[in-house]
């Protein structure tokens, strides 16, 4: 399903044609990354993360669609659920197999973020931030555990070889030395 629609900004062709131009920047939808998971998808578009399992390659977001309303690609079921519990305040822009898109003006994405089921940002203090980075460290596969030998590098080892090797007197030729650097 395209991405995408019509801005709230129109402009006449020379040709007679009207054309529509989206005044918002690129990245617009980052100004919810505070409350929401906002993320850009691999075609560059900037969008809300929803909390609905992809299917078929598709991926459930919203999406800034123009200057005045966003865009929600959601699973048929989902749409028709949010179409009957919030009557009048979404309508329906594309209806395929797979995804429905419903658009509905900005404003409405608080009041309608627990129907769309909108991925929020976990809200965290500062004291629960570094109660959670110590059990990171704490519990973290990188520690040196107790009683566990401290790991070396490989180039640490070879040097550790060649310090050996040279203080008893032998000479490392080319072919160890290249097994070994």
């Amino acid at each position: 399903m395209r991405r995408g629609g019509h801005t709230g900004q129109k402009e006449r062709t020379k040709e007679g044609r009207t054309e529509y131009r989206m005044t918002k920047l690129d990245g617009y939808l980052r100004r919810y990354k505070g409350q929401y998971k906002v993320t850009r998808a691999d075609d560059g578009v900037w969008q809300i993360e929803t909390k609905h399992k992809p299917r078929n390659s598709l991926t459930f977001d919203i999406y800034v669609y123009d200057d005045a309303h966003l865009a929600a690609m959601l699973p048929p079921r989902a749409a028709k659920h949010l179409l009957r519990s919030t009557p009048g305040l979404c309508e329906v822009h594309q209806d395929g197999a797979d995804a429905v898109v419903l658009i509905f003006r900005e404003e409405r994405l608080d009041e309608l973020s627990d129907d769309l089921r909108i991925r929020r940002r976990r809200k965290v203090s500062d004291t629960e931030r570094e109660r959670l980075a110590e059990m990171s460290r704490r519990f973290s596969p990188l520690r040196e555990a107790p009683g566990r030998k401290q790991s070396i590098s490989g180039s640490e080892k070879t040097a550790q070889v060649r310090t050996i090797y040279s203080a008893e007197g032998i000479d490392i030729g080319k072919d160890e030395q290249r097994i070994m650097g």
